[in-house]
């Protein structure tokens, strides 16, 4: 589980390092900025608690629809397993419970047993380039198979009688912002920080940013992880990280270190390319729509630094945001007008921007060249080797 920042990169940290031993993840997260009501008119839902289905099968950009339905974050957590998406993250339990598949990740066969629990539906979103993304299954009747790939934790009891028949993956479900959630038993929670932001002034709200006394907190948590961003000094020298670091001692809780490394992979026309050249006095611009947007403006600046361009206009928007096809023809324009030739964005962003540019005439992206910046969390082989040794004692098989 994890909490406070940086939750879906810790969460696509977690899912490799679990598929590296040998376990298969999914993700159960709320979809925050997801259009919900749009969500039930369209696609017969009945309210925010019914369980969308993201299908494993790896990142794509996909429709703007999918992106307007499911959230930003979901088609993120797709590339390494299923996410289930839903208000209530019982109910996404609750379903998980039900289905199965094979450590390859293929979609098994009659996946859905049984499912009379009284009303509601299941959206099974597929980001794989189909034109229907969408199908709809009842709960309470209907077709009983559907070709979906997800995976079932079980408890260690449960898992145990599973393998004595003799077969069985290990699976885990991973939680995105679950940390603070009191509504479902957490086996493994990790509280997450950087050295950017820290944890502000450590403070509750609303005098400061945190949901939860950070003693009690830090009490219930089995490891606190900081992440170092590239752009900043690798030291601890956050008065709040040292203060965090000093409770977590205080309460014998340890304390990992995780890298983030930055790699930026080149757009061009609406087609992936690989550039390698060194551009030099190129103007780069951003955009982006996160929590922080400052954290994202400083990487883009070391980047820039990199690569020897300057930086140019910066386009922020509110966390997990819907760009319009008003707001990119205005962010290209603006750029046009100052030179601009390179644009950086997050992957996270690049979910809701392609689709919309991909609707663009070919004047508005002849001359940009578009750049998704990723993020990618390097655990040290002290955290690798605690989370290995976890999974071994506490993840068994199951059918």
């Amino acid at each position: 589980m994890t909490g406070m920042t940086m939750n879906e990169k810790v969460c696509l940290m977690l899912a490799e390092m679990c598929e590296r031993s040998g376990v298969l993840p999914a993700f159960v997260t709320r979809g925050y900025g997801r259009e919900k009501k749009r969500h039930n008119k369209k696609h017969g839902c009945t309210d925010c608690n019914d369980v969308l289905v993201v299908k494993r099968g790896g990142y794509a950009p996909c429709d703007q629809e999918v992106a307007k339905i499911t959230g930003d974050e979901p088609l993120l957590l797709s590339k390494y397993g299923a996410a289930f998406v839903s208000d209530d993250r019982r109910a996404s339990f609750s379903l998980l419970k039900k289905w199965k598949v094979d450590l390859s990740g293929r979609p098994a066969q009659s996946v859905i047993d049984n499912m009379h629990d009284g009303g509601g539906c299941v959206t099974i979103v597929d980001v794989n380039g189909r034109k229907n993304a969408f199908s709809n299954l009842a709960l309470h009747g209907g077709d009983t198979r559907c070709d979906v790939g997800v995976v079932c934790a079980h408890s260690k009891g449960s898992a145990e009688r599973d393998k004595e028949k003799g077969k069985g993956v290990r699976g885990v479900v991973i939680a995105d912002d679950g940390l603070h959630s009191p509504t479902f038993f957490k086996h493994l929670s990790f509280l997450v920080s950087d050295n950017v932001s820290g944890v502000g002034n450590g403070q509750c709200m609303p005098a400061g940013p945190l949901r939860e006394d950070l003693i009690r907190c830090v009490r219930r948590c089995d490891a606190v992880l900081l992440v170092d961003y590239p752009s900043h000094s690798d030291k601890i020298d956050l008065q709040s990280n040292v203060e965090l670091c000093q409770i977590a001692s205080s309460q014998n809780v340890p304390t990992f270190r995780i890298r983030a490394n930055v790699d930026v992979e080149w757009k061009c026309e609406r087609r992936e390319i690989e550039v390698t050249e060194r551009e030099e006095r190129r103007i780069q611009s951003t955009v982006c729509a996160l929590a922080f947007n400052r954290k994202f403006q400083t990487t883009a600046e070391v980047i820039a630094r990199k690569t020897g361009a300057i930086s140019g206009p910066s386009f922020t928007y509110p966390d997990h945001y819907l760009y319009t096809i008003e707001d990119v023809k205005a962010i290209m324009d603006e750029c046009r007008a100052q030179n601009v030739r390179d644009i950086l964005t997050t992957a996270k962003d690049w979910t809701k921007l392609y689709p919309l540019l991909s609707c663009l005439p070919r004047q508005y992206t002849s001359s940009l060249r578009w750049g998704v910046v990723k993020l990618q969390l390097q655990p040290r082989v002290d955290f690798t080797s605690h989370l290995r040794t976890w999974l071994n004692n506490n993840v068994s098989s199951f059918v």
